[in-house]
């Protein structure tokens, strides 16, 4: 059912932005922004059934806690940065949207930092 109305609003905010398009930029980008963000907070507000899978399923294979919070945060960040990169790229400002891009992948890196760490451990572990 929320794919019905998260599909219906966005069409209707397309088309409303494309006739204000050549008389009010601005307004059509706050529509677009606005749009973003309510089907942001609609994605927000029913992820919390994918988590609860997402952290039963970690918890029966025995991984620690630490690296499903790393999982979890970096996909906050993907989302996040995708939907400020999308954003910035409506307004055509494409060098924007790269750095936003590139800030997110590297927030990334340094969020799994830890499983890198864990990972090395385990080799020097295993060489010597």
């Amino acid at each position: 059912m929320d794919i019905v109305l998260i599909s219906a609003l966005s069409i209707v905010a397309c088309v409303i932005c494309k006739l204000l398009e050549k008389e009010s930029r601005e307004f059509s980008f706050v529509i677009t922004a606005s749009v973003a963000i309510i089907i942001t907070l609609l994605l927000i507000s029913n992820i919390s059934d994918i988590t609860d899978t997402i952290e039963s399923l970690l918890k029966k294979i025995s991984i620690d806690e630490e690296f499903s919070e790393i999982l979890f945060k970096s996909i906050g960040v993907c989302f996040i940065s995708s939907l400020a990169c999308d954003l910035c790229r409506d307004c055509n400002e494409n060098a924007m949207a790269s750095n936003v891009k590139m800030f997110g992948r590297v927030t990334v890196l340094v969020l799994a930092m830890p499983l890198y760490s864990s990972v090395i451990s385990l080799i020097d572990e295993m060489l010597g």
